[in-house]
């Protein structure tokens, strides 16, 4: 499982993160993520996953307490982008999460890390 809070990002164009100020020490967010409330961080994971099923080419390859690593490949030539996922409990019964999503080939991934992140979070406000 990636460590977040150690995180270090690459000077290469081709990563997107989405965290909460203080979770990553060593890394600079994209964005900060959205507040989930009346839901804790296992209920989120299970609406997460629930939407990964119907995502195009992702496995997940780690499923470990709140967190998760997934693959995505491309759908032209198949290469693997990585994501990292941390489900985070809050006070009052809410939660968020943190997102990395990085491509293993190439210098830039033209914004498809930062659309796949976007779009799956939205899934999750749309099933809030």
């Amino acid at each position: 499982m990636l460590d977040f809070k150690n995180l270090r990002r690459p000077k290469t164009p081709n990563t997107y993160l989405l965290a909460p100020i203080g979770v990553c020490e060593n890394a600079v967010p994209d964005a900060e993520p959205t507040v989930f409330y009346l839901k804790n961080a296992a209920t989120l994971k299970a609406d997460f996953l629930h939407i990964m099923q119907d995502q195009p080419r992702v496995s997940v390859l780690e499923d470990e307490g709140l967190g998760l690593e997934l693959r995505q490949k491309t759908p032209l030539m198949g290469f693997p982008d990585f994501i990292s996922v941390k489900f985070i409990n809050l006070e009052e019964g809410k939660s968020t999460l943190a997102i990395y999503s990085r491509s293993k080939y190439g210098r830039k991934d033209f914004g498809v890390n930062r659309k796949r992140i976007e779009l799956w979070v939205d899934l999750l406000r749309k099933n809030a």
